[in-house]
């Protein structure tokens, strides 16, 4: 470059543009930094071409518009990587040998050289929730859609799109994924579950995974549960001792909050109704015997049956609304019981006159 350097100067008036801004550098955007606007840079771009030529120097076109010169692709530069990623300017198009070298291994991850040691590979993830199909309390499982996007860098490769050596995979899956769910508060309650990923093929030495940042899950805007509402995103690590090594795990939790609206209108406003109806039988005559009792024994087998017809969660602890239909019970129960006492009083009144008549006649004669 030197050489080139010397005789851009030497014939600056051939070269106006090209011999004041080259440097000592394989590569012709760097030279291209001084240009303003897009005619500049091609003209530049066609000195400097000239330039090399001259002194039988072959053009390599790399990816992302850069150049980069050698005698010829046998020729070990600096960077022999770079070298292999560039092809002969005008000479011929990409094949995959040029994308793809003779000893990748796609088993073994792109770690990065840092002195003597290695780095582990970063994947990015983000995580979009599309759907969420069904949440069952029964099973405490849910379903949902989702896309999960990874990102690494694999220096061994090289894309004409981007220079960076980046790899996107996209996957569209759907995950039945288990949640340990708390349903003490059912149906008021709030259930935390969340997906965990986790690389079981590669330690946290070979591979590290990451949340690309602290928004990368997403939930789609149409996304309505008619049960449920989405609340809270939370992101975590939960990297997994294993086998003697350590495997990166990361994890998404969202909160689930249920809506009430169902078990108002099914619920709560019919066993409330009930409830009232037995009281009503406190209003009619004890002398009514069978519209007392039939009322209050419909009212009791009512919530009965409400209560065994209601989805309540098969746990082994009691719920929210289990109390709830217990006490309407309870209240129906306590309503038959009171005309029971009230029966057994009116019964004790009609009998005690009855007696002390018939001991004053007994008397008398």
């Amino acid at each position: 470059m030197s050489t080139l350097k010397q005789l851009a100067s030497d014939e600056e008036k051939n070269f106006p543009m090209a011999a004041p801004v080259i440097r000592n550098d394989f590569y012709m955007d760097d030279v291209l930094s001084g240009a303003q606007i897009l005619k500049e840079v091609k003209e530049l771009q066609l000195q400097l071409a000239t330039i090399y030529q001259r002194e039988g120097m072959t053009v390599y076109k790399c990816f992302g518009n850069r150049t980069e010169l050698s005698l010829n692709r046998n020729t070990i530069l600096p960077n022999q990587l770079k070298r292999r990623r560039c092809e002969v300017l005008l000479a011929k198009s990409l094949s995959l040998d040029d994308v793809i070298p003779s000893d990748y291994d796609r088993h073994s991850p792109p770690k990065l050289s840092k002195g003597e040691s290695s780095l582990p590979v970063n994947v990015s993830v983000h995580l979009w929730v599309i759907q969420i199909r069904s949440v069952d309390e029964v099973d405490m499982d849910f379903k949902m859609d989702v896309v999960v996007r990874q990102m690494w860098e694999d220096h061994r490769l090289l894309f004409p799109d981007d220079r960076s050596n980046k790899l996107i995979l996209d996957a569209s899956v759907t995950l039945q994924l288990s949640c340990d769910m708390n349903m003490k508060k059912y149906p008021h309650d709030s259930q935390t579950c969340g997906v965990s990923i986790i690389s079981l093929m590669s330690p946290t030495s070979d591979m590290q995974l990451n949340w690309i940042h602290p928004e990368s899950i997403r939930v789609s805007r149409l996304l309505n549960l008619p049960q449920f509402e989405v609340g809270n995103l939370s992101l975590s690590r939960c990297d997994t001792p294993l086998y003697g090594d350590v495997f990166s795990c990361i994890a998404a939790y969202f909160t689930l909050t249920r809506r009430s609206g169902y078990f108002v209108i099914n619920i709560y406003i019919p066993t409330v109704l009930i409830v009232f109806m037995s009281m009503l039988t406190f209003w009619i005559p004890p002398e009514a015997v069978p519209a007392r009792i039939t009322m209050g024994v419909t009212s009791l087998l009512t919530i009965i049956t409400k209560q065994y017809q209601s989805t309540m969660p098969s746990v082994s602890y009691i719920v929210a609304l289990n109390i709830w239909l217990s006490s309407c019970i309870a209240f129906v129960f306590f309503s038959l019981l009171e005309y029971a006492v009230v029966i057994s009083l009116v019964k004790k009144e009609r009998i005690t006159p009855t007696t002390q008549v018939s001991s004053q006649n007994t008397r008398r004669n």
